[in-house]
């Protein structure tokens, strides 16, 4: 069968962040030995191998490390924890997938959650699910960190494990989370591949970006970032780090000009 979700990260433990892209399934590749089609037919095609080679391929990168694993088993997770916590931007609805989510907290339960990740029927389709992957994802990793013992954090990770087809060993995952753990400033970031989605014959096509290797090599190696306000958005632009840091200014003087507009508006209704 075809992959439901790829991808691709750098952990860096000395520095202490986490970089992840996260790859649209419909993405139009070339997959080495095969005609150009959609990037999940490489795991059909050949497996774990033939998909890492094909990213490599579209990225210029090379990896050294790869996890083939099902949600099924962060439902697991999850009930171990008792629930996962996101924060929502906005409601989701749907009756026939269980989901009933409010803007703000919400505590989803294993099954929940796992409806959560699948969960496709939006007009966004596939795009707006890899969003909610990457808040579920992050969630995950911040309430095993913050919420579980020690006893339940081992009992977690040697559970995902388990369920795990992977050349990363037992010990090299336990240091991987004791490296998050231990750090209070431990920064995961996340990245959609960007493209322009477009219908060739047989279906609907994302046709990466021109100069995607580029992106994809800025964002891994922390030349290149998303503003916080475009995190987990549809194919959000990479930006320098010096633009971010206009950026954040420009916004942080904004809101502090309307903070100040309110104190005054305030104000005079007291006096009033």
């Amino acid at each position: 069968s075809r992959s439901d979700t790829i991808l691709v990260g750098r952990f860096n433990f000395k520095e202490g962040y986490l970089r992840v892209i996260s790859i649209p399934r419909d993405t139009l590749v070339k997959i080495p030995g095969y005609k150009d089609t959609k990037i999940n037919a490489a795991y059909a095609l050949g497996g774990v191998e033939l998909t890492e080679k094909t990213i490599e391929k579209l990225y210029g990168i090379e990896i050294d490390r790869t996890m083939e694993i099902n949600f099924v088993t962060f439902q697991d997770a999850v009930e171990k924890l008792g629930g996962v916590e996101v924060i929502m931007d906005k409601p989701l609805y749907n009756s026939d997938w269980g989901l009933d989510l409010k803007t703000g907290s919400n505590i989803l339960n294993g099954e929940v959650a796992l409806n959560f990740v699948r969960f496709r029927g939006t007009p966004t389709a596939d795009l707006g699910r890899i969003g909610r992957q990457q808040l579920f994802l992050k969630s995950l990793a911040s309430d095993i960190k913050n919420k579980a013992n020690i006893f339940e954090q081992a009992d977690i990770i040697e559970g995902i494990f388990s369920d795990l087809k992977t050349n990363v060993t037992l010990n090299e995952l336990f240091y991987m989370f004791n490296s998050y753990k231990k750090l209070n400033d431990f920064k995961i970031t996340t990245w959609m591949s960007s493209g322009e989605t477009k219908m060739i014959e047989d279906g609907s096509y994302v046709i990466p970006s021109t100069g995607i290797a580029k992106m994809a090599q800025g964002f891994l190696d922390g030349s290149l970032v998303v503003t916080a306000e475009h995190e987990g958005g549809i194919f959000p632009e990479l930006v320098t780090l010096k633009e971010k840091a206009e950026t954040d200014r420009k916004a942080a003087e904004a809101a502090a000009k309307s903070n100040t507009t309110l104190a005054r508006a305030e104000a005079t209704k007291t006096k009033k």
